[in-house]
């Protein structure tokens, strides 16, 4: 799902216990290296983070075994698309063909599906993990024409009231939890208004940010009214960070956020350093110096000498190790300084098979076929999130 990316700052399951204890050791050494000795220190809960996307929910993956192994691994924070396209694909119950009308329900005349997430929302909090939502991907009924990902709605009223919907279901006194009571109820109160709309491939319109921040406005009232205590949290903007976050305050956005989102992509943990602290002096820029900064996705694919398609930050299996202790041990030892609150990885599972598309090759692990292969990765994920969680 992962966009190309600009190399701005380019200078800058399936496998058994005993192959996954021999790439934790194999790889040892390396984390021991990568972890500076400041990163004992405990990071505050929800501080590591991974996205969970993709071939996560391929029908092969045994879904409550992987939150078994994030558990174990130190995650703390899972954040996960919730699609509005798969939720409401109908806009109405006269649309729905009658064999797949009981597993919807209705949500201010909305036919609505949950099972999926309610699925995902289970399994986390079950386990205690905490989850962060991307409201994205626009139904055809309401998306601006031709219907893609890139598709933001024609009217943001119906993108608000889904996520209101959301809210109502999985926020505080949420209908999720009434149904649940063999759960601890742990209700989300973050909520992520769309994912990179600076990147076409996730928002057509090439003048994205007044039609963003009219969405990020719509939404921000819908899910507080909804949930006077939810936080918003914006769209993760990858690339050239500080330009795109300049364009939302000029906009008329500053008030329409609680949470600023970062994706620094580029080849160095220290480039990926310095986004972070372009984006912030424009954020002290506008007044907003204030609000915490989450780095909704940051990663290093694999894809050195698989794909034909490079953006200058393909690594090997290897340096994809040793590169993520790195950049979470820094980030860790300077989240007071930046603000930083979060850090997730992108992504527990990918495909690794695109020849085109190196973000395909990001994930800790890799489904082939049915089974799941664990990358050095996970091992450098598993030590580094401990050691800084103090376990």
């Amino acid at each position: 799902m992962r966009p190309p990316a600009r190399a701005l700052l380019a200078s800058s399951a399936g496998v058994e216990d005993v192959m996954l204890k021999r790439i934790l050791t194999i790889t040892l050494a390396l984390v021991a290296l990568c972890v500076p000795a400041q990163a004992g220190a405990a990071v505050p809960p929800s501080f590591v983070g991974v996205v969970a996307d993709g071939p996560f929910f391929d029908p092969s993956v045994n879904v409550p075994g992987e939150f078994d192994l994030m558990v174990a691994s130190g995650v703390q924070t899972v954040r996960v698309q919730f699609s509005w396209e798969r939720a409401q694909p109908y806009p109405g119950w006269d649309f729905v063909p009658p064999d797949q009308s009981p597993r919807f329900v209705d949500e201010g005349g909305i036919p609505t599906d949950w099972t999926k997430l309610d699925e995902v929302v289970t399994a986390a909090a079950a386990r205690h993990l905490t989850v962060l939502p991307v409201l994205v991907t626009s139904p055809a009924w309401a998306a601006i024409p031709p219907s893609t990902q890139a598709s933001p709605p024609k009217d943001p009223a119906t993108y608000a009231r889904f996520a209101a919907a959301a809210v109502r279901r999985y926020g505080p006194g949420g209908a999720f939890w009434g149904q649940h009571p063999e759960l601890q109820a742990q209700p989300i109160h973050y909520w992520q208004i769309w994912n990179e709309p600076n990147f076409r491939v996730f928002w057509r319109p090439k003048n994205w940010p007044r039609p963003y921040v009219a969405l990020l406005r719509a939404a921000r009232k819908s899910i507080k009214a909804a949930d006077p205590t939810a936080r918003i949290v914006l769209a993760g903007l990858p690339q050239q960070s500080w330009i795109a976050i300049r364009k939302i305050y000029e906009a008329g956005g500053r008030r329409l956020f609680d949470i600023a989102a970062i994706h620094p992509f580029t080849s160095k943990v220290t480039g990926a350093v310095e986004i972070v602290r372009r984006a912030e002096a424009v954020m002290r820029e506008f007044h907003d110096g204030h609000k915490p900064v989450w780095l909704s996705e940051i990663t290093w694919p694999s894809s050195r000498g698989h794909t034909d398609t490079n953006f200058g930050y393909e690594v090997s299996s290897k340096a994809q190790a040793s590169k993520l202790s790195s950049a979470f041990a820094t980030f860790a030892r300077l989240r007071k300084q930046l603000r930083i609150q979060r850090v997730y990885w992108y992504t527990w599972v990918s495909p690794d098979k695109s020849r085109v598309y190196p973000f395909d090759w990001s994930g800790l692990s890799t489904l082939h076929g049915s089974s799941l292969v664990r990358k050095p990765a996970l091992a450098a994920f598993r030590n580094t999130a401990l050691a800084l969680e103090g376990r």
